[in-house]
């Protein structure tokens, strides 16, 4: 008993080494599951605490020099899950289903990305039907959100071949506009 308490009290915690774990898309996720999932990636031993949070997300802490190891995602049950610093202001943004002769570099320029006041920090990819090399025009990438920036428009207006369209916009974390209107 006594071994036991004296290991637990030399582990270090640290903001900076935990993570979110988002499993919204995983079907029936238990805690064994990404316990799981995470030892397969980063061997065994790595796990400091995993604790379940608002939702369907986990705070997972480890140590320090592993958290890299996961922070570009985790495939629990078969599904590619989303992994984000705890201290992060880095989102996953999408545009959907954009016609895909759409140029990308007009994603990034002042009229949407920059304009908003979001800084890309990936390259732009495109969304693919599962299984197949289908893509849907969903075309998404990871941006950094200044501090006064809490989400986006749910829509933005693009020029395409065929006139004016309106194209829903979605990110990891998005608030309702009402409740953003409300608290300007």
């Amino acid at each position: 008993m006594e071994k036991t308490k004296k290991y637990v009290k030399s582990r270090k915690y640290l903001k900076e080494a935990t993570v979110i774990v988002n499993v919204e898309n995983v079907i029936e996720v238990r805690a064994e599951d990404i316990i799981k999932a995470v030892t397969e990636q980063c061997g065994h031993g790595k796990i400091l605490v995993l604790r379940p949070r608002r939702g369907k997300e986990y705070g997972l802490t480890m140590e320090k020099e592993m958290c890299h190891t996961v922070i570009d995602g985790l495939r629990i049950k078969g599904v590619d899950c989303e992994v984000k610093n705890l201290q992060n202001r880095d989102y996953v943004v999408s545009f959907m289903h954009l016609p895909i002769y759409w140029d990308d570099n007009k994603i990034k320029k002042k009229k949407k990305l920059e304009g908003w006041g979001v800084d890309p920090i990936t390259k732009i990819k495109i969304r693919q039907y599962l299984g197949t090399d289908i893509e849907d025009g969903t075309k998404f990438l990871n941006v950094r959100f200044p501090k006064e920036a809490a989400s986006l428009l749910y829509s933005t207006r693009l020029e395409t071949a065929e006139g004016p369209q309106y194209f829903r916009v979605m990110h990891s974390h998005q608030v309702n506009p009402c409740r953003l209107c409300m608290s300007l």
